[in-house]
């Protein structure tokens, strides 16, 4: 269903759409609350193979897939998505673990945020520099690489660092929690940035 609701968004934005991935975190939170196994080994293996099945899908060809976790028998979804050679598939990671960077590397983007295990704070552009080089290290194509960084009412010095170390995208906005009104209202305080990264 997830392949088919990404290709129809796909197709309504002219070929704009990503899929964003992640484990959730705190895992606590995310599933243990609904009852679900918070184990995020487990996550990990729907996902990784989730996301194969969801590749293999957009290829508009017949899928068969036997896995541990998924089965697919003889499906073929048509239309294609717009963008070639799939929408590209972009991975949270949740520092400092490098599972999530590890992940990134095999699709098309990565979404790195640092975490305790319950709360955020954005990269640094050191920590961005660091994840722009595993990630090369360990990608087998020179296809085009997004790596996408949320920060709270950056100044524009630090814009320029995060896009000298790599950054390809900004995303501007509060921090998750009690103080995301106080966050919200700096970046309004700020004013429109002067150029996009």
């Amino acid at each position: 269903m997830l392949a088919r609701q990404v290709t129809t968004v796909d197709h309504l934005s002219g070929g704009r759409a990503v899929l964003g991935v992640g484990l959730g975190v705190p895992p606590d939170a995310e599933y243990g609350t609904f009852g679900e196994s918070p184990d995020p080994r487990r996550h990990a293996a729907l996902l990784d193979e989730g996301l194969d099945v969801i590749n293999a899908l957009w290829s508009g060809e017949p899928v068969r897939h036997s896995g541990a976790e998924h089965e697919v028998v003889d499906a073929r979804f048509l239309p294609r998505p717009v963008q070639e050679p799939r929408v590209p598939v972009w991975s949270a990671a949740a520092l400092p673990a490098r599972a999530g960077v590890h992940r990134a590397a095999r699709w098309d983007g990565v979404a790195p945020l640092f975490s305790d295990g319950h709360d955020f704070r954005p990269v640094t552009p050191a920590e961005v520099a660091g994840i722009v080089s595993e990630i090369g290290d360990r990608r087998v194509t020179s296809a085009a690489f997004d790596v996408v960084v949320w920060a709270i009412a950056p100044d524009a010095a630090l814009r320029r660092e995060y896009e000298q170390v790599g950054a390809t995208w900004l995303i501007e906005g509060p921090a998750p929690g009690e103080d995301w009104l106080d966050d919200a209202m700096e970046i309004v305080g700020a004013g429109a940035p002067p150029s996009p990264v």
